[in-house]
């Protein structure tokens, strides 16, 4: 959200706010501070985490109440809290008119979810979800091979999200790691499935799916495959698609 006005040769300085400073908020915190140009107010009610980002981060300014930035000049919020959480933080900003993008998964429930887009749309509010992967410059090269007819037509995909935690205690494996395969699965297919089938295991915590596999199939009859995991020994990150000309795997570990 950086504004660049060439006639003046000038640039405005974004005001952005990030709510929820732990693993992935403290990553944009810094993400933000490397890019320049941007006045940031992070926002966390562990002081612990607040108290890590002023000492790295002097220039960014800190709150404990996210809703100390609803009625601010902030233009945008990044939204990196418990999931559970997602759907009522989000809504507020939305309401206030800022621009949110929301750490996946947007919602833990399909009507919440669709309620901020009502929302968004009713405001003219920018929401995203941080589904990273369809950024990235290996998955934008298959979708080119894909979309340029170089692997013919597609068989299967198979994708693999694999590794030992980060165990979360609010929702279960898929809810955690699938919305980036899902994201790049639509992104590579560009169709929607139409049969979709899940299953999973509940090994360490039995009120929480560790373990899952995923299938879809699509209107062209290309079928998809995805498995995630918190329980596997290496770090597996794995998108391989066969079609009837060609292969390809795209490793994000390699």
């Amino acid at each position: 959200m950086v504004y660049w006005h060439h006639q003046e040769e000038t640039v405005t300085q974004a005001k952005l706010g990030i709510v929820g400073c732990g693993y992935w908020g403290a990553k944009h915190v810094r993400s933000l501070h490397e890019l320049g140009d941007c006045e940031i107010i992070a926002c966390d009610s562990n002081p612990r985490l607040l108290g890590a980002i002023q000492r790295t981060y002097p220039s960014v300014s800190t709150t404990e109440r996210y809703q100390d930035l609803l009625d601010t000049d902030v233009e945008g919020v990044i939204v990196a809290t418990p999931m559970s959480s997602h759907f009522e933080i989000a809504r507020q900003f939305l309401l206030s008119g800022k621009d949110v993008l929301v750490e996946k998964p947007l919602t833990t429930d399909v009507d919440q979810a669709e309620t901020l887009v009502e929302i968004a749309e009713r405001r003219q509010a920018v929401l995203m979800v941080g589904h990273t992967f369809v950024y990235n410059p290996a998955i934008e090269a298959v979708a080119k091979l894909i979309t340029d007819g170089d692997l013919g037509d597609i068989y299967y995909l198979d994708l693999a999200r694999l590794n030992l935690g980060l165990f979360q205690t609010d929702a279960n494996v898929l809810w955690d790691l699938a919305p980036h395969d899902l994201s790049i699965l639509l992104f590579l297919v560009r169709e929607n499935p139409i049969v979709v089938s899940a299953r999973g295991a509940a090994h360490v915590n039995q009120r929480v799916h560790d373990n899952a596999h995923l299938d879809l199939t699509f209107t062209s009859g290309a079928r998809a495959h995805v498995h995630v995991s918190w329980l596997e020994p290496r770090k597996v990150r794995r998108v391989t698609v066969v079609g009837t000309q060609k292969m390809v795997i795209c490793d994000d570990v390699a």
